[in-house]
């Protein structure tokens, strides 16, 4: 499953290759008549806000063109090489350009290919333009993210499709005031405690003043994404009670309390078209926001003060000459400055970042962002991994409890031939109906007719970390053998799972891909060489090892060393025997 809370990653990432842009800002009531986008935006949200809203982020999926950011991000980084201070001798010619740009491009296929497919799902078979990420600060204990898109004029199937596509990494799911919600517990096992809590909150939710959506948007008018995060009361007292760290000074400290009295709310808009980013703070009026400028400059020059107080005693700066010390400096203060705000009409705070004028804050902020991203992204899919696991797991239970045994790991033909996997059978429990209904289980899984549905996986299939999986690949599998599960037509009951169902492993991350279709599983005699060797269990997570699912759907990781005796008890379902998770 493609993972939502990732694509924020992506509009931070990408969201900051800025470029030209107006610096005039204007009013909602200056720029917007009532039945302008932007206006449409806040009157469709304003149903689900109510004073605990602590945070709005609205994506324009028509906007989002991944091949157009992709672009930018390349123009950016040969910018970048081209005006690099290279040492002597080498040189960043039309070659190596060529050779960086094809690179990032396979970098950016696979990191981002899910992201592709959810915008085009959406967009083209679920008719949704619109997707809107909240968050509530009552529903912070169990729910961190509320994902909602207008259902407005949308037929049964789009809706179904819309439901396909989030289902696994927003586990609620349900229709609430012409909106499709789902979310993301806080911990997976409150699940079942968050989901009626938050149907509750939306039922009965008692709406707020929202025209600051109004003007919000209207300025931010053109972003593919815009972030609205509302400061809440008490924000100040929680700084305050903030132990002091070298990420939080005392200076910063006292400055996050003065800022967040003053500040309402804040937006910033992330427009793709014309790489830029805009932040802008509301204050109450001009007076409040000239303060918070002045205070900003005044930690500012508190801070250089420090740092220059500390390269004083730097052994790294020790052979440094004093024009070297004083161009550092230099640099500093030009640094600081490009991340000061403005006061801007309508009593506001203005923050402008782009390449050409402020390249040093924005090299800053993105370098931290490139070089972090891919650990991040490898947590989250290993995240959305479990997920998937999880939800097939749960879909095997109930094939189970309805038919008094798991299903077959495949099915043959008259002559023992393997015929169909078992993902195909469960996919009337994964609300799979339509394309189950479509598969002729009297065919073979490659037979012409059924040929055409290697396409149509449902994501859940697919762990998002392989490099080798696709639309058509799956990474997810039974391990089959004399100790484990018979192999097809041969079938496994519940009460044949005599061990700990806590204990028993049930499905594992294949290291090498098949057709989800193709009645293949693992054997029990490649399981059992090792974790991440071929045609065996195995991950592309970046953590050492690989998901497993056990038979009362928990999720475990297996790390690499596991020891081969503690893996064949844990992949045996009547060994008598119990160990200790590796």
């Amino acid at each position: 499953m493609k993972t939502i809370i990732s694509l924020l990653h992506c509009l931070l990432l990408f969201g900051l290759l800025n470029g030209p842009f107006s610096e005039t800002v204007y009013s909602a009531q200056e720029t917007r008549s009532s039945g302008s986008p932007t206006s449409e935006l806040a009157t469709m949200i304003a149903p689900l806000i109510d004073d605990q809203v602590v945070l709005i982020v609205h994506i324009d999926l028509q906007k989002f063109d991944f091949d157009l950011i992709f672009e930018k991000t390349i123009l950016f980084i040969e910018s970048g090489l081209k005006t690099a201070n290279l040492p002597p001798g080498q040189t960043m010619d039309a070659r190596t350009l060529t050779m960086i740009r094809s690179n990032i491009q396979a970098e950016f296929d696979y990191m981002f290919r899910d992201f592709k497919e959810i915008r085009k799902r959406l967009t083209q078979e679920a008719g949704i333009k619109d997707i809107f990420l909240l968050i509530y600060q009552d529903m912070a204990p169990y729910v961190p993210v509320i994902m909602v898109s207008p259902l407005k004029d949308k037929t049964p199937a789009q809706r179904r499709v819309f439901a396909q596509v989030v289902r696994g990494t927003f586990p609620i799911l349900f229709s609430e005031r012409e909106f499709m919600v789902c979310s993301v517990p806080h911990l997976m096992n409150q699940k079942d405690e968050a989901d009626p809590i938050l149907r509750a909150k939306l039922k009965d939710l008692k709406n707020s003043e929202t025209a600051y959506l109004h003007k919000a948007f209207a300025q931010q008018d053109g972003s593919a994404a815009t972030i609205i995060g509302v400061i809440p009361p008490k924000t100040s007292e929680y700084i305050a009670s903030l132990p002091s760290s070298p990420m939080l000074s005392d200076n910063f400290q006292r400055l996050g309390i003065f800022a967040t009295e003053r500040i309402k709310w804040i937006s910033t808009g992330l427009n793709i078209n014309n790489t830029s980013v805009k932040v802008i703070g509301q204050t109450t009026n001009n007076t409040e926001a000239s303060q918070i400028v002045t205070a900003i400059e005044r930690v500012s020059a508190n801070s250089l003060n420090d740092m220059i107080k500390q390269a004083e005693t730097d052994p790294n700066a020790a052979g440094m000459t004093p024009e070297q010390k004083q161009k550092a400096i230099e640099n500093i203060r030009n640094l600081q400055a490009e991340f000061l705000p403005v006061v801007s009409n309508d009593n506001q705070l203005l923050l402008l970042m782009d390449q050409e004028t402020k390249p040093q804050a924005l090299g800053l902020v993105l370098r931290p962002l490139v070089l972090g991203y891919r650990s991040s992204q490898q947590a989250t899919w290993g995240n959305q991994c479990a997920t998937n696991l999880k939800t097939l797991a749960e879909a095997l239970g109930k094939y189970a409890a309805e038919k008094g045994t798991y299903p077959p790991v495949w099915t043959v033909d008259t002559e023992g031939k393997p015929f169909h996997s078992w993902r195909v059978l469960i996919l009337p429990y994964l609300d799979e109906e339509e394309l189950y209904n479509s598969i002729k289980l009297d065919e073979s899984w490659d037979s012409p007719h059924n040929r055409q549905f290697h396409a149509k996986m449902p994501t859940v299939f697919r762990c998002p970390a392989s490099r080798f999986a696709n639309e058509t690949t799956t990474t997810y599998s039974w391990i089959v053998g004399p100790n484990t599960c018979p192999p097809g037509p041969r079938t496994l009951k519940p009460s044949d799972v005599t061990d700990n169902p806590n204990s028993t492993i049930m499905l594992v991350e294949r290291k090498n891909s098949i057709c989800w279709m193709r009645p293949e599983e693992i054997t029990e005699e490649n399981a059992l060489k090792g974790i991440n060797i071929e045609r065996g269990i195995g991950s592309d997570h970046q953590r050492g090892g690989a998901n497993t699912a056990f038979f009362d759907a928990t999720i475990r990781f297996i790390a690499n060393n596991a020891p081969p005796n503690a893996l064949k008890t844990l992949l045996s379902y009547n060994s008598g025997e119990e160990v200790p998770l590796p």
